[in-house]
């Protein structure tokens, strides 16, 4: 597992206008890299159900600077978000489901159904609300030309990626040097972003 100082120059030094979005998310500055660990790869089992779909038209290499589109017409959101909650009722397993809620091991399966709707209803505005902002984060070429340098020698593999960044994203974003913040399913989206893109693409032409 990667420590902080191999990030600190890296991503120490980054200077970029960073979204209200982010801005805002709720952080818990009590929280500790072994507690934001857990909630992160809970936050990744969750989105591996809906990553695909979502993440489908997706690409971090826009010819020109072209971020997600944004949407002032707060329907459209309500949409998108109505929709993800339909994806998560649809998609999640009984074990994502059982690792998010931490329901007992022998539950039924109509509990787990009525889970399904819960985590749904709980969970998909910041669903929407964080890949929105990974997106946005990962069409930075700023961030790609100072991420690559530290994980471009990874495989694609989600956990991989997990335990070479949880090293850094705790101590940097606590010590205010990185300005995103220290939200699991940010970090989530950001981590199934680049796995699904493949470090190699997201780094060609890193030398």
């Amino acid at each position: 597992m990667s420590n902080s100082s191999d990030f600190e120059p890296i991503l120490g030094k980054l200077n970029w206008e960073i979204p209200a979005e982010v801005r805002l998310m709720p952080v818990d500055l009590r929280i500790q890299p072994d507690k934001f660990e857990s909630e992160l790869i809970k936050s990744i089992h969750l989105l591996q159900s809906i990553a695909d779909d979502r993440l489908q038209n997706f690409t971090p290499f826009p010819t020109v600077i072209n971020e997600p589109k944004a949407t002032n017409n707060l329907l459209s959101n309500q949409e998108e978000i109505d929709y993800i909650k339909q994806l998560l009722k649809k998609n999640l397993g009984t074990d994502s489901v059982m690792i998010f809620s931490e329901l007992p091991k022998f539950t039924s399966e109509i509990t787990i159904e009525e889970e399904k709707i819960k985590i749904a209803e709980k969970v998909a505005k910041t669903v929407y609300d964080t890949e929105q902002t990974a997106k946005r984060i990962l069409n930075w070429e700023d961030i790609k030309n100072k991420l690559c340098p530290s994980i471009h020698f990874l495989s694609d593999d989600v956990f991989a990626i997990v335990n070479h960044i949880i090293g850094i994203a705790a101590p940097l974003s606590l010590g205010g040097t990185l300005s995103i913040p220290l939200q699991p399913m940010l970090w989530a989206w950001i981590i199934l972003i680049i796995s699904r893109v493949g470090v190699k693409n997201l780094c060609k032409g890193y030398s």
